[in-house]
């Protein structure tokens, strides 16, 4: 079968190689045909401006002797002077065609010679007879009268004057007769004449001779006569020899024509030729054209024909191997024995395709296993994030929770009260750094989701406005937050990301800038686009229980929604970041030289603020000149909500103060905390029962379980990682029983990923807390849940000092010697307040100013302005 295949495909190829030798020879005599064709158009063209030539020279000599039988017959000087004109033209023409006749117009050698010579010699011959006879009739005196004519009449007159004195009667008769003759004879110069002339010119001398005169008038007449005699001799030869030049110039007259006229006759047969010639060989030409399409025709269609025969079975064995190709395509490997075989292209594609799905067979092999290990890795990764969330913020609940019930405690002195501070800021400080870490990792992982919720601008710009007021003044900085008018006050977006972006934006700025001012401006970018969205759509469901990220409620779905282009604009006048950093700063964990010296901050805030910006389809952008500043822009599309009057209601508001106790005449509330670690489980229960509540503890699931059957808690606070049970699993079974009254269930989670929290939800919880817990948030959650309310009082005052400390420069402290500014320097980056203070001691007691304005700044915890006045010492 393949030998069938190869063998076909061999007469495909002979075939169409006798075709296209066919066609390239009939191609190729079609072009020499037509090359014929143009060759014999050629000398056609070159014969026919041969005879235009000679009838343009045939008429010039026409007109040219027309004009010398005028000259001849009128004795007319313009005619003369025609005849010139015309046989110069004729000439010139001649020239001309004597350069022009060449072997090219396929006239006989013999006719080219002979027009030649006409053309130039006899042509010549004929000018030069017509010049002669012209110049022989100015020597007469026939055209201006002053030649031998004129001679013979002056001679003539003076002999008629010397004979007017005699009276001689014969003598004057002879004169009279000579008169007449002569007179004849000048007027027709007839040589018949000539003879009666001298006859008469004879008589007229015999009489003078015979007539008696004086002898000197007898001697001037003979003189007279003698002269008169030699003229007409002269006239009389003149006169014979114009009529030899007029018949030399009709000599060579004859001889031009006919020579013309046999030229013209024989180019008039050439040209019958070569258009017969060429009628002949269009003929052959069409006859030969015909013959090629007819030839390529049938050659195109035995071709096709063949070329079907071949394509059938070449698509059947094609059909086959596409068959066993999409059985590899869904994973079955083939039988190398059922592929085509052969030595021709179908053959050797299949032996390729057979290599290929060997190779692909191994590499989907190797792949899915790097794939399960993938997987495993990446399981293997997230078991870590979240062992490691819940590792690190279940002693931070601890650490952070702790710290606040000793705060609250009124027996705290001051001095731990600064100590419980630190340990505050030092954890909160260490929980933004493992949020960082998650979130970036979150991110990088793809776990990471938009929620979209719809919220006052106004409410989130005067929040910020507040969180970062006491800074700015701390560090006697101007805090500028304003909305343009033009851009929309209600949103629908991501809010708790927009927050966190602008937070990092506008926390760097404070950080960095020393004086001046730090702003946040809000644009509108473009037109808003209106987009109508069907009604009962409704916004990214909360958590159970839970206000919007903005402690606002919607109500009801808006009848359309718009889209806008906003800007957020941070500016400072900072020291500023060189260009060559503007994309390191938004690498992870990069920070710039400025921010490297203050070593403060993890390097992720910017990155992690322009990955939610893009995420939400905006970007983060900065622009900066070293020394004036730096300005970042957050460009950003919202939803933009319109007439929303009553769908968007007020932010809850709290009592300023922090809660006490659970209100009077309320009904005692039992809550269960099921927690495995015991220090958590002692935060809470201590909260809780300082506040009121009636708390039992539980260390896994299961006992949790048992004590809700028994007890009947109103809420419980169910932490998820537990041994024996853990907390999804308790939650299960509890929401499973029916005939007993179902509590309200908060998780207490670690867990920084989105997926586990919304399976904590799906379990069957209200609600959740993050750790480490704030006690106010956790506090406001369960008043919710059980609708409890609380008693507040005013924050317990801590010592701290008026908010703006004494200004303080560098220059302050160069009173001090170098190691301690540098000493100073290294203990306010570390926190490190009693060394601080033991430097501060050292400080000369005549500076009681500086010594105040120091001690107010460690004990505020400002070792941002210490560094700033300090400043590292360069050697």
């Amino acid at each position: 079968m393949s030998q069938g295949k190869l063998s076909l495909i061999n007469q495909v190829s002979v075939l169409a190689f006798t075709a296209l030798c066919v066609i390239a020879a009939l191609g190729w005599l079609d072009i020499r045909d037509r090359a014929n064709i143009s060759k014999i158009l050629e000398t056609q063209e070159r014969l026919l401006a041969v005879k235009q030539s000679l009838s343009k020279i045939e008429r010039n000599l026409l007109s040219a002797r027309n004009d010398e039988l005028e000259m001849t017959q009128t004795r007319n000087p313009e005619a003369f002077e025609k005849f010139q004109g015309k046989i110069e033209s004729a000439q010139a023409l001649s020239v001309e065609l004597i350069d022009t006749i060449d072997d090219r117009t396929n006239l006989p050698q013999e006719s080219i010679d002979t027009l030649k010579i006409t053309l130039s010699e006899n042509l010549n011959q004929y000018r030069a007879s017509v010049q002669s006879s012209a110049e022989l009739e100015m020597q007469i005196g026939l055209q201006d009268g002053q030649g031998l004519l004129h001679d013979i009449e002056v001679i003539r007159d003076e002999m008629i004057r010397l004979m007017q004195s005699l009276n001689q009667d014969s003598l004057l008769l002879a004169f009279s007769n000579l008169r007449l003759s002569e007179q004849e004879f000048s007027e027709t110069l007839n040589m018949k004449i000539s003879a009666q002339l001298v006859e008469d010119i004879f008589q007229f001398r015999s009489e003078i001779k015979t007539t008696e005169l004086y002898p000197e008038v007898q001697a001037s007449l003979l003189s007279s006569l003698e002269e008169y005699d030699n003229l007409v001799v002269r006239l009389m030869e003149s006169t014979l020899e114009l009529e030899l030049a007029i018949a030399a110039n009709t000599l060579h007259f004859s001889r031009i024509i006919p020579e013309l006229e046999k030229s013209q006759v024989t180019l008039d047969q050439r040209l019958s030729l070569m258009e017969r010639t060429l009628v002949h060989q269009r003929q052959i030409s069409t006859i030969q054209t015909i013959i090629l399409f007819v030839g390529a025709f049938l050659i195109i269609l035995i071709f096709i024909f063949v070329q079907i025969r071949n394509n059938q079975q070449l698509v059947l064995r094609l059909r086959q191997l596409a068959n066993h190709m999409g059985e590899v395509a869904l994973g079955y490997y083939p039988n190398p024995h059922d592929l085509p075989e052969g030595k021709d292209e179908v053959g050797v594609l299949s032996q390729a395709f057979l290599s290929m799905a060997s190779q692909i067979h191994e590499q989907i092999d190797t792949i899915e296993e790097e794939r399960k290990k993938a997987e495993v890795a990446n399981k293997a990764k997230s078991v870590f994030l979240a062992n490691m969330s819940h590792e690190l913020r279940t002693p931070l609940n601890a650490i952070l929770g702790f710290s606040q019930i000793m705060q609250q405690t009124p027996l705290v002195d001051l001095e731990c009260r600064r100590y419980l501070n630190i340990i505050n800021n030092s954890g909160e400080h260490l929980l933004a750094l493992i949020n960082d870490v998650l979130e970036i990792s979150k991110i990088e992982s793809g776990k990471f989701s938009l929620k979209l919720t719809s919220f006052d601008l106004d409410h989130l710009l005067a929040m910020l406005q507040k969180l970062f007021q006491e800074k700015a003044e701390c560090k006697q900085l101007t805090l500028t937050v304003t909305r343009s008018p033009t851009a929309p006050r209600y949103l629908r977006a991501d809010k708790a990301k927009l927050r966190q972006i602008l937070i990092n934006l506008l926390g760097n700025a404070i950080k960095f800038t020393h004086t001046g001012t730090v702003s946040l401006t809000v644009l509108l970018d473009e037109t808003v686009i209106k987009v109508h969205a069907p009604q009962g759509v409704d916004d990214t469901p909360s958590p159970p229980g839970s206000t919007s990220p903005s402690g606002a409620n919607l109500e009801g779905t808006l009848a359309y929604r718009s889209l806008a282009n906003l800007r957020f604009i941070v500016e400072d006048t900072g020291p500023g970041i060189a260009p060559e950093e503007f994309e390191h700063i938004f690498a992870s964990f990069t920070q710039t030289d400025l921010g490297q010296q203050s070593q403060e901050g993890s390097g992720l805030g910017l990155a992690i603020s322009r990955q939610f910006a893009r995420f939400m389809g905006g970007d983060l952008t900065v622009a900066s000149t070293l020394g004036q500043g730096s300005v970042f822009t957050l460009m950003l599309q919202a939803e933009c909500l319109d007439d929303v009057s009553g769908k968007i209601a007020a932010p809850l508001r709290h009592p300023s103060g922090r809660i006490q106790h659970l209100a009077p005449d309320q009904k005692r509330q039992r809550i269960l905390v099921a927690e495995d670690r015991e220090g958590n489980r002692l935060l809470m229960r201590k909260l809780l029962e300082t506040v009121g509540f009636e708390v039992r503890a539980a260390h896994n699931g299961s006992l949790a379980v048992e004590l809700w059957q028994k007890w009947h808690p109103n809420l419980i606070l169910m932490d998820i990682q537990m041994p024996v049970m853990d907390g999804l699993e308790a939650i299960t079974q509890i929401r499973q029983v029916s005939h007993l009254p179902q509590p309200k269930i908060i998780a207490l989670t670690a867990s920084a990923f989105e997926e586990q929290r919304q399976a904590i939800l799906n379990a069957g919880c209200d609600d959740f807390a993050s750790k480490p817990i704030d006690r106010e948030q956790l506090l406001a959650l369960i008043g919710r849940h059980l609708g409890v309310c609380y008693l507040y009082d005013e924050p317990i005052s801590s010592p701290t000092p008026p908010r703006s400390p004494k200004p303080l420069t560098s220059d302050c402290l160069s009173i001090m010697p170098a190691d301690w500014i540098e000493q100073m320097y290294r203990a306010a980056i570390r926190g490190d307040d009693r060394l601080v203070h033991m430097l501060i001691q050292q400080v000369p007691q005549a500076q009681q100013d500086l010594i105040a304005t120091l001690t107010e700044l460690t004990n505020t915890y400002r070792f941002d302005v210490l560094i700033e006045l300090a400043g590292p010492v360069k050697s």
